[in-house]
């Protein structure tokens, strides 16, 4: 797991008395959003105002891409690079404030583990099955560029490759190849991180309609299994 085997410490001196073991970080960020979602399945859209003013005073990045949504629907261009790259925003923002409260790591820490994760992950999807062929009629590299993940790799790389390799296996794939990719990305990336990225896109869909409906439909069914 990325947060818990990279970041955990060991060692120290021999104790007459061993101590208890140290509770488990709790993972704040999760249960947030994992609250916002149970409110936002049971309510109707029109009711939905209070959890947008919950989500805009509590997550950076929301206000943002909220505007983004607007303008889009505005000018009948919705779905653009620039608001997805705002959705990548908002799962970044979160995933390193869940990371770096449970390690009590700096973003340069947290950074500098995802390179080497990132290529791993990456390249266990493409090289199973028909990930290669379903990652190039997808158009994946240009789906990635799309996001705007940066110039170098670091953890938004690794969440717009998460993000880019979900898309293109839940449009393009089978089911079985889809869970088949989702499981491979959720044993590499750690479990808290995984579901905190998925409870996040299906939060923000329920509120925007950000997602594809057969990559919302895949990614929703996934995590509630």
């Amino acid at each position: 797991m990325l947060a818990h085997n990279s970041f955990a410490s060991g060692g120290g001196m021999l104790r007459a008395k061993p101590s208890a073991p140290a509770p488990a970080p709790v993972d704040d960020r999760l249960r947030f959003w994992q609250s916002q979602h149970a409110l936002l399945s049971r309510i109707p859209l029109s009711e939905r105002d209070s959890s947008v003013q919950a989500l805009q005073r509590s997550v950076e990045g929301v206000q943002t891409l909220i505007v983004s949504c607007e303008h889009g629907h505005k000018a009948a261009n919705f779905g653009t690079a620039a608001m997805f790259s705002h959705v990548l925003d908002v799962v970044v923002g979160e995933m390193a404030r869940m990371i770096m409260t449970k390690n009590t790591a700096s973003r340069a820490d947290v950074d500098a583990v995802t390179v080497g994760l990132l290529m791993t992950v990456e390249n266990e999807v493409l090289m199973a099955g028909r990930g290669g062929a379903v990652a190039e009629a997808g158009h994946y590299g240009i789906l990635r560029h799309l996001l705007g993940m940066g110039e170098r790799p670091t953890l938004r790389w690794l969440w717009g490759t998460v993000f880019a390799l979900l898309w293109v296996f839940s449009t393009g794939a089978n089911q079985d190849e889809f869970v088949a990719a989702a499981r491979s990305i959720h044993g590499r990336v750690g479990d808290s991180e995984f579901r905190l990225f998925g409870v996040i896109l299906i939060s923000l869909h329920r509120l925007l309609g950000i997602l594809p409906v057969q990559m919302f439909s895949r990614v929703e069914r996934y995590f509630s299994a």
